[in-house]
């Protein structure tokens, strides 16, 4: 246990310093340079400081001169807002002010606001020795005072990002026909982007600390379906920073698997929460790829998309969609499953002809339209959409289009961990 004290941990961990006694310290050290008993809100926000202290700066070396510059930007702040009465709220007014941490998903941390030329104030005999000068570059080395956030409280620079990788909308860099092994996104930042293949998020996000993923599930298949009831996930551009595993084979993520009829679902809960920390920061991730592994040996997926004919006459009043072209492939789908249609399109028809031109522009965005369709199948390369196709003007045989399987879709939230970027320095 001793060994782990001087690792970062988060504000609630129970640290050596995290006592009544050290909080006490501290805060009579501020009193005494305001010249004043301190509020219960300020003394409830000094400890809050305390617990968010990197703990290798409390360590023999460094102890007495961060305590200095703890106490010192304390009292700035403290000062800052001239408060009266406990009804000022200082607690409130700082963490709006000044920030805390990533932890409470605020923006500055309170080391943001430390002012080298006013760190002076007399020794107090028998009490805690108050700052004279201080250069903070002599003491830690730090050019800046971003970097000595980093060095005190390297949380209060965290943010984080959200995307969701959507498997509809990955790279499509293999035959439509052929088993999935990766999935494909390339990462588009400081836009929103809705093109197929890509993924995106706002924000300069670069210098990631750590990934989480969320829980979700992805189609069946039997290879996935192990006696271990573990499925893990690879993020293929940041394995050089990964679990090594046997079998030639790495992984971030080690999920609980569940069946649930055609679907496996995929739990974080007990492992690490869908944690995976870097050692390292990644600087930037120009495209994400996942792959799967049952639970380390690699997993194929159907496929979960093929072009597709259309018979808008045999079976009606329905519809009958044959999927492959120019030979049938079988499409795994089963009664009930959603497909979702794009690039359908009619013959042309004459312009002036302007109530036929109306009835095959309705019949176009139903057979596209956003929401899907709930099939029914007729055999392994055919199935019907309820839909009455008779009154098409100019139909045209062979008409071939994009069928996606909504059965086969995965949706992986994954949550990004990204150092701030210095601005000013444009990092």
């Amino acid at each position: 246990m001793t060994s782990n004290q001087n690792y970062y941990h988060s504000e609630n961990y129970l640290r050596q310093y995290n006592t009544d006694d050290f909080y006490t310290k501290i805060s009579n050290a501020v009193s005494k340079q305001m010249g004043r008993q301190l509020f219960s809100t300020e003394i409830e926000e000094t400890k809050s400081f305390i617990r968010k202290l990197d703990p290798s700066l409390l360590g023999p070396i460094y102890k007495e001169k961060t305590i200095k510059i703890a106490v010192s930007t304390l009292v700035d702040e403290f000062k800052k807002f001239n408060c009266n009465t406990e009804q000022n709220n200082i607690q409130q007014t700082l963490r709006n002010t000044i920030g805390t941490t990533s932890e409470s998903s605020t923006v500055f941390s309170i080391y943001d606001k430390i002012d080298q030329n006013n760190l002076s104030t007399p020794k107090a005999p028998g009490k805690v020795a108050l700052p004279t000068s201080i250069d903070i570059n002599k003491i830690f080395g730090k050019s800046n005072y971003r970097d000595t956030a980093i060095a005190l409280n390297p949380e209060s620079l965290y943010r984080k990002n959200f995307i969701i990788l959507d498997s509809r909308y990955r790279i499509l860099n293999n035959s439509v026909s052929s088993p999935i092994t990766n999935f494909s996104w390339a990462y588009v930042l400081q836009s929103i982007s809705n093109s197929q293949g890509t993924v995106s998020s706002i924000g300069n996000v670069r210098d990631v600390m750590a990934l989480r993923i969320y829980p979700c599930r992805i189609p069946y298949v039997k290879s996935a379906d192990n006696k271990y009831s573990r499925v893990s996930i690879l993020i293929n551009e940041i394995s050089s920073q990964s679990f090594i595993a046997h079998e030639n084979t790495n992984f971030h993520f080690m999920l609980k698997s569940v069946v649930d009829d055609t679907f496996i679902n995929l739990d974080t809960q007990d492992y690490n929460d869908g944690y995976y920390y870097f050692e390292k920061p990644i600087t930037y991730m120009p495209s994400i790829t996942l792959s799967f592994g049952s639970p380390i040996e690699k997993i194929s997926f159907d496929n979960d998309r093929d072009l597709c004919t259309i018979d808008c006459f045999s079976i009606q009043p329905l519809t009958k969609i044959t999927t492959g072209w120019p030979t049938a492939n079988p499409h795994n789908l089963k009664n009930g499953d959603t497909v979702y249609f794009s690039n359908f399109k009619v013959a042309s028809v004459d312009p002036i002809l302007v109530e036929e031109n109306a009835i095959n522009e309705a019949l176009t965005n139903s057979v596209n339209r956003i929401e899907g369709w709930i099939i029914s199948v007729i055999d392994s390369t055919s199935f019907s959409i309820e839909l009455d196709m008779t009154t098409i003007q100019s139909p045209t045989a062979d008409v071939v289009f994009d069928v996606y399987y909504g059965s086969k879709r995965m949706f992986i939230p994954l949550e990004i961990t990204f150092i701030m970027a210095d601005y000013d320095n444009k990092l």
